[in-house]
Parts: structure tokens; C-alpha cells; sequence
């Protein structure tokens, strides 16, 4: 993994298939830590939308080439097919990003039926949690993956081998101990809190289907009209003025996240000043 990325000027990418519990997300940050020195939290991929932005940031500051993420589909609580479906076109982004700065990129899910079936064709590798013991260590299989690139579209499968004592053999399985304390307890704080965004757009969604109220866009057409002032806090840190998504909410009676879609629409009208 390491080597294509960084020496052979390729790109990787690696899918982990387990039930729920079987370790697989703590397995491929363990993985992509040990790969890639670097490799922290903020990494991981949760939804593509959000993480495309950052991509696009790390590409900017030349912090992309030979670096590993992790998408993860513990933090998406729904399942990824959810995502993998909805935003499908983003998602595509995202793998594109991957293969042009000769990233890696390691899949968790629970079958591999649910990965998109254009990314399943350019894995390199395809891992299968077997057993663990929590806080001491994770077995998992470790194929690497060769998919045919003509008609007969066949995935040839083999295992990893290495030299011991002179001798060529097969590796069927590898012992992992779990990655580190910092970097599990980041991801955790980083996975509770997409959770619970996650949890609270459903709920939102439900409340708006059961009240009909205001649509955004005349919320905003509302304020624009009557003026913004009432609406405008300063930043405590950087003293700027802004648009203050939970005034509007309170005032509309709004969810959370229609205030900010109206706070969105009032920030790149031209004709507003703060």
C-alpha cells in the first residue's frame, strides 16, 4: 500500500467486509496509520460532500500525494448504500481526487455488495475480519484483487506473500493490534458528532413534513425585504459581523437546517450589506 503510493506512483484502494462489531473500522485505521505516518481523524469520510471540500483543500496545500483516507461507514448509522446512492456523483469526486494524487483509500461496510460496483472493479485489495479480541487484537484475511480488465470481467483473487527463512509463503492472515489512543479517541469524537447531526436532520425532516411552515427561500425574501439587521451577530474571536442561522431559527420557528439553508441564501445575495 505504502509502495504504490509512494514509490510506484499509483493510487490504492482496499475494502474491509464485516458484520457490525467484527472491528473493521478500528482494523482500517490501524492500516492506515501504520501506512502512512501522517494519517490522523480528520481523514476519515463520513459522507463525501463535506469531505470532498477538505480534499480539495489538502490538494490545494499540496498535502494529498501518497496520503491514505479511511471511508467509513460506522459514522453513517443508516448504512452506506444510503450515500453511496445519494450522492453518487460526489462520491465519483472523491475517488477521482484519489486516483489523480496517487492516494490510498480504505473502504469499511459490511458486505461488498454495497460498494459501488465501478469502485469494487478498481480495488487492489479486499480484507474479511475473522476474529478479535477487543483492546488487544484484530484477525482479519487479506486478498489481494485482481479484476480483469476485458469482457470476461472475472476478479482474481490471491493472497499476499512474503519471504521467511528462504521460502516464499503465503500470508492467510495477519494479527493487528489496535491503532492509537489518540487517534481512536479523535475519530470517535469525530464519529458521535456526525451521528448526531445524522439523528437530528431525520428528526427535522419529520418535523417539517408534519408542519408545513415558511419555505427558506421566502424566509429569506422575508428578511431581505424587511432588512438583515436583527439578524446579524459579531464573530467573539475575529469580531466580523455575520448572519445568525439560530436567530433566524428561533424568530421563523425553523429547523436547524433550514436556518442555515436561509442564512446560505442571504449570504450570496449582493444586494445585502452587514
Amino acid at each position: 500500500m505504502w509502495r504504490a503510493c509512494n514509490i510506484e506512483n499509483q493510487h490504492f484502494m482496499a475494502a474491509i467486509v464485516g458484520r457490525e462489531g467484527s472491528g473493521k473500522s478500528l482494523t482500517g485505521l490501524k492500516i492506515a496509520e501504520s501506512a502512512d505516518p501522517t494519517f490522523n481523524a480528520s481523514r476519515v469520510m463520513f459522507e463525501p460532500k463535506a469531505f470532498l471540500e477538505r480534499l480539495r483543500e489538502w490538494k490545494a496545500a499540496g498535502e494529498t500525494k501518497g496520503k491514505l483516507v479511511v471511508a467509513d461507514e460506522a459514522g453513517v448509522g443508516l448504512g452506506v448504500r444510503t450515500w453511496y446512492q445519494k450522492d453518487q456523483i460526489l462520491f465519483n469526486q472523491v475517488l477521482q481526487v484519489i486516483r489523480d494524487e496517487n492516494m490510498g483509500i480504505i473502504f469499511t461496510l459490511p458486505r461488498l455488495s454495497e460498494l459501488d460496483s465501478q469502485a469494487r472493479g478498481r480495488l487492489h485489495a479486499f480484507l474479511e475480519m475473522k476474529d478479535k479480541e477487543d483492546g488487544e487484537w484484530a484477525d482479519v484475511k487479506w486478498l489481494n484483487w485482481d479484476p480483469t480488465r476485458d469482457e470476461r470481467d472475472k476478479v482474481y483473487r490471491h493472497y499476499p506473500e512474503m519471504k521467511i527463512n528462504g521460502y516464499t509463503r503465503k500470508v492467510k492472515a495477519l494479527r493487528l493490534t489496535p491503532p492509537s489512543e489518540d487517534l481512536v479517541k479523535n475519530y470517535e469524537k469525530r464519529k458521535e458528532a456526525f451521528q448526531d447531526q445524522l439523528y437530528q436532520d431525520a428528526i427535522d425532516e419529520m418535523d417539517e413534513n408534519e408542519e408545513q411552515t415558511m419555505s427558506p427561500s421566502e424566509v429569506a425574501d422575508d428578511i431581505a425585504e424587511s432588512g438583515v439587521k436583527d439578524y446579524v451577530s459579531i464573530h467573539g474571536g475575529n469580531k466580523t459581523k455575520y448572519i445568525d442561522a439560530e436567530l433566524i431559527e428561533m424568530d421563523y420557528d425553523l429547523s436547524a437546517r433550514n436556518a442555515k439553508k436561509v442564512k446560505k441564501l442571504l449570504d450570496r445575495d449582493d444586494d445585502i450589506s452587514l
